[in-house]
């Protein structure tokens, strides 16, 4: 806040002394709204492919350190190895599309700074004599001072927002359909065994869709 109260100031006390510079200030400011909007939505995007490809990493690493005698036993190594380089690849690219895509949000905040110099250089120029070469050299540099720090504001707004979208996972988390709860009513079903009898036939078993099956057409009464 105290920053952005600084950087306005500077910009009105351009536009009091070079009141032509008022046309091209609300012409910037529009065009850097409108990018502000837009480009916050991919540099958000981003970073939730980040988050989300975290996940399959912390899991992989986690569960290989706990079975990692099973692992070594069945000398799956290489297996796990690959299965890991697989996933961090896939993290590292959307690591690197967000800070790629954080960049070039910064790229174009730093030109429209570029182009409000350039353009307040010109209208000095242009009205030489209107104002006293000291104010003309007051006002270039708070507008040189205030388009050095829009674009650090602006990255740290953007790089904010998107780290906060940690925090609306665990709000589309708190959405989920709940489960069942842990004790059932005391009503029964009316095909309730009456016995504890336990009767498999054929049953297959896999820990994830894409992982080949440990249990296969296994028949037990117990």
């Amino acid at each position: 806040f105290q920053y952005s109260l600084m950087i306005l100031s500077q910009l009105l006390l351009v536009c009091g002394l070079f009141p032509y510079f008022t046309i091209a200030f609300v012409v910037i400011f529009t065009v850097f709204l409108i990018l502000d909007i837009v480009m916050n939505r991919g540099v958000l995007e981003t970073k939730k492919l980040d988050n989300l490809s975290k996940s399959p990493v912390i899991h992989h690493v986690s569960s290989s350190m706990a079975g990692v005698n099973v692992i070594r036993g069945y000398q799956k190594e290489r297996v796990f190895q690959e299965r890991f380089n697989s996933y961090l690849n896939t993290h590292m690219s959307a690591d690197s599309m967000f800070r790629l895509s954080t960049r070039w949000f910064m790229w174009r905040m730093e030109s429209l700074g570029l182009i409000a110099v350039a353009t307040s250089a010109i209208i000095i120029v242009a009205t030489k004599g209107l104002v006293s070469p000291n104010m003309a050299g007051l006002a270039m540099a708070n507008l040189f001072q205030a388009a050095t720090f829009v674009p650090f504001i602006m990255k740290l707004k953007s790089e904010y927002r998107a780290r906060v979208n940690s925090i609306e996972r665990i709000a589309e988390y708190k959405k989920l359909a709940q489960e069942a709860p842990h004790v059932l009513p005391a009503s029964k079903p009316a095909n309730w065994p009456m016995s504890g009898n336990i009767e498999m036939v054929n049953v297959s078993f896999r820990y994830r869709p894409e992982l080949p099956l440990v249990l296969k057409n296994i028949c037990v009464d117990i």
